[in-house]
């Protein structure tokens, strides 16, 4: 979603870092991929179903998962994918080690305000605030 640069001045403006709520502007925001080290690191073998459907080839999935750069736990419209939906079958509900809180902790990280208002990713540059604050002036119509 572009920046809005009316709604961006206006943020500016009417900042609230001033009066003390900068709180209020924290927001949660899906990471639609992440590394496999950090999900082996959030997995305790412990907490593997090895009775589960699959067994030995549940396992062996995993191992495969585990070789890629990254994985997409979270697709774009921010629906769980399949890898998650996997990696959530093959370890145990509630599990007594937390592997599935953390793997769904994973998921998400803070997010900041200009992601809030114009989309995951977005970052406001210098040259945004000045355009905000200045913006240039309409040109005229042609006739």
């Amino acid at each position: 979603m572009p920046i809005n640069y009316t709604q961006l001045a206006s943020e500016i403006n009417n900042d609230k870092v001033r009066d003390g709520t900068d709180g209020e502007n924290a927001i949660t925001v899906r990471r639609t991929d992440i590394s496999a080290a950090d999900v082996l690191e959030a997995i305790d073998v412990r907490d593997f179903d090895t009775t589960a459907p699959g067994g030995n080839f549940s396992l062996s999935w995993f191992e495969s998962v585990t070789q890629l750069r990254s994985l997409q736990l979270i697709d774009e419209a921010g629906a769980n994918t399949r890898i998650l939906g996997n990696l959530r079958r093959i370890l145990l509900n509630p599990g007594t080690q937390g592997s599935r809180a953390r793997l769904d902790a994973l998921a998400n990280r803070f997010g900041s305000r200009a992601e809030q208002l114009f989309g995951s990713g977005t970052i406001i540059t210098p040259e945004d605030v000045a355009l905000a604050l200045r913006p240039p002036p309409p040109q005229a119509a042609r006739v």
